[in-house]
């Protein structure tokens, strides 16, 4: 499950159940921690691999969620943080192609998460 907390105390004391549904979910009690974005955008950048080379094909916004979950994916129509796109497409495929003698081969799709108000 998502827990936002807002202090150490809040993690402490939701850390035990949160490792408890871990472990029956997962069979491992791992958490993972992520900073919180309270304004955030969600991109996603789609990556296509023949198993020699990387290529970003094509890049998305999905901000509109429900539940932490995505309701409308958009295909990218520019606007004023086109700098900031073009890094993250950049981005993605220095990491794709990093993955490409790891195995890489096909579609995939790198996430990125980011607070609308610092980028």
């Amino acid at each position: 499950g998502i827990e936002i907390v807002n202090s150490k105390e809040e993690f402490l004391d939701v850390a035990p159940r949160v490792k408890k549904l871990s472990k029956k979910l997962f069979n491992n009690d791992h958490i993972l921690l992520e900073k919180y974005l309270v304004n955030n955008g969600h991109k996603e950048a789609q990556v296509i691999s023949d198993g020699k080379t990387a290529k970003v094909i094509g890049f998305r916004s999905c901000d509109l969620q429900w539940k932490h979950q995505k309701m409308i994916e958009e295909s990218w129509v520019g606007g004023s943080d086109d700098t900031k796109i073009q890094q993250m497409e950049r981005f993605a495929e220095a990491l794709a192609l990093e993955l490409v003698p790891l195995g890489l081969k096909g579609a995939i799709t790198i996430e990125f998460f980011v607070d609308s108000v610092t980028g």
